[in-house]
């Protein structure tokens, strides 16, 4: 079963292949997680009678806000590895080359910060505590899948590309930092 998910990594994926697995990704990390997460935060809410939190027009605007960048950042970070990588950011159409140009310059992992941003914002813009608790889970849960698989995969996959470029790019925030000349 490995040998056959391996092989069918490395193949070359027609554009067709990658827009699916570009499709498919969005439909769950954009429709399917945030549902799900709706769907246990109204039962918590009303479990642990949690009340909603509102300083309405501000928790909407800023939810709002969160979302849209995040979903930009996540749409424009996609785009990047359908366009230059020539995968998705699918574990089943890698990306073919390591892809360090925008947004991925700025952070190594600017689709997840987009989707978390996302998820975090729509827990405010409908007051939620435990919809905010479990963006909060999910994050942990995020890092610490790139931390303890991801990284290890793209350092098998990118050699001394990948290390250099963990060592000069932030993991998951953008930082502002001094290059050195």
């Amino acid at each position: 079963m490995k040998n056959k998910f391996l092989k069918w990594q490395l193949k070359e994926h027609s554009e067709r292949h990658r827009f699916i697995g570009t499709l498919i990704d969005a439909m769950f990390f954009g429709i399917a997680i945030p549902a799900g997460m709706i769907f246990i935060s109204s039962i918590l809410d009303n479990l642990l009678r949690l009340p909603k939190f509102t300083a309405y027009p501000y928790t909407h605007s800023i939810g709002l806000g969160l979302m849209i960048f995040g979903v930009i950042l996540w749409a424009w970070s996609v785009s990047s590895f359908f366009k230059v990588g020539k995968g998705s950011s699918l574990p089943i159409i890698p990306t073919k080359k390591l892809v360090t140009k925008p947004p991925y310059n700025h952070c190594r992992n600017p689709i997840n910060f987009g989707a978390i941003l996302y998820y975090f914002g729509f827990g405010i813009l409908v007051s939620s505590f435990s919809l905010i608790g479990l963006s909060i889970l999910l994050t942990i849960l995020l890092i610490l899948y790139l931390k303890l698989i991801e990284e290890a995969e793209l350092e098998g996959r990118f050699g001394e590309e990948y290390i250099k470029y963990k060592g000069s790019t932030p993991f998951l925030i953008p930082w502002p930092r001094v290059t050195k000349k």
